[in-house]
This record gives C-alpha cells, structure tokens and sequence, in this order.
C-alpha cells in the first residue's frame, strides 16, 4: 500500500510475521504536554488516524521528513500533523508530537529531535508515576477502546501503548 510517501527500499529484517500490526508507543510528552495544546478533539482525531493507518502501514500513509528530521515521518490528519519514527526491527512505529499543521515545523523542531532521544535512551531516572491530570488524560484517551495502557514502574519509563485489536 503506497502513499504519497512510497516506499524507500526494502524492509528490515524482522522477526513479526508479514502484515502483523504495527505496535503503535507513544512518547510519554505527548499527555503532558501536546494534548493540551491541541485540544481534546484534535487528539483524537489523530488517535483515529493512528489506529486506521500507522498500525497498517506506517511507511505507506506517511510522508519522509526532510533535514534536519529525516529518518522520521509525518502523517496528515485534518490540521493535525503527527510525527512518528518506524522501528523496524522492534516492528514498532514512535509517535513522537502531536501538533497544529500551522505551527509544528517552525516551533517545535527541536522538540521533536529530542522526543526521538528520549525513546532511544530507554529508561531514565527521576521519572515517577503519572501525576492525576495524565491519568485522567489517558483515561479520556482510553474512552472509546482505543486499548491505550500506560505502562509505569521504576524498571521502565513512561510509555504509552497501542495494541492491534
């Protein structure tokens, strides 16, 4: 399935059998920090999209990033523009940022680029568990069994995860 992006060669080698879902992780800043600023309704507009295409296909509905954030992509949501990192050998797709189509490339550049080093470094400390307001966001994001989990403990950073229905 080809998108606009297209395919750019050929996959990694995996141990996911072809055309299993994709795990879908979502960058722990997302709840804190972009779903307030895009608002209950943008979100989920780009957790629909998420669930319908990233799961699919991530390489094929997404569109390559260009300097400074290539090796990332985006996808297109009405206004909201979701940027995301493919992990091929882990068979996983990293929403990294969440945002408005008309501000997130110029604003928010830097962010993206340390959202993505954050996922890589794997745990940190100093990370606790979820403050009430994220609870309450990812419930709110888990309303329509959307099967959104935060994972928490002091083994593991804050990540929130996707899995195929």
């Amino acid at each position: 399935m080809a998108g606009r992006g297209g395919k750019r060669g050929p996959r990694a080698a995996s141990d996911v059998p072809a055309g299993a879902p994709w795990k879908v992780r979502f960058s722990p800043r997302l709840l804190s920090e972009d779903y307030d600023e895009v608002g209950h309704a943008a979100f989920e507009v780009a957790r629909t999209a998420i669930n319908k295409k990233l799961k699919l296909d991530p390489e094929g509905y997404g569109t390559p990033l260009r300097s400074p954030l290539r090796g990332l992509y985006k996808l297109k949501a009405s206004h909201v523009r979701i940027v995301y990192h493919i992990e091929e050998k882990k068979h996983e797709v990293w929403v990294l940022m969440i945002g408005d189509r008309r501000d997130i490339w110029d604003e928010d550049q830097g962010e993206i680029i340390e959202r993505l080093g954050e996922e890589r470094v794997g745990p940190r400390a100093g990370l606790g568990r979820q403050s009430r307001s994220e609870e309450a966001q990812a419930a709110t994001l888990n309303h329509e069994g959307g099967n959104l989990n935060a994972e928490r403990g002091a083994e593991r950073r804050p990540v929130v995860v996707v899995r195929g229905d």
